[in-house]
């Protein structure tokens, strides 16, 4: 049987910049500073967060900015700097290395 509803699993933005967006929609080789958060972890630390999302197709991370979290579902609503929005499993992400948050 089919899951209808499939655990969101964070896209790439697409390559379009944002106007007024402080953040560069290009992706980066390597994460900046800061910490990859660990699946388990409290998800207070991204609460208005600066983050990166890494994405293994093509080797890059990407910067975007948590604008809500929902603690109950561990689901993070983000704005990437192309100005696209995406709600993400936290867990989900992070259980892979795939989120940075920025310091």
């Amino acid at each position: 049987k089919a899951n209808k509803n499939p655990p969101a699993v964070a896209q790439p933005p697409a390559k379009k910049q944002a106007m007024g967006s402080s953040l560069n929609p290009a992706g980066i080789k390597k994460p900046s500073p800061g910490f990859i958060l660990k699946a388990d972890a409290s998800l207070a630390p991204l609460n208005n967060a600066q983050i990166e999302l890494y994405w293994p197709d093509d080797g890059m991370w990407y910067k975007a900015e948590v604008v809500s979290l929902n603690q109950r579902a561990r689901t993070a609503k983000v704005l990437y700097a192309t100005g696209d929005v995406e709600t993400l499993s936290v867990d989900e992400i992070a259980a892979e290395g795939h989120l940075n948050v920025c310091a």
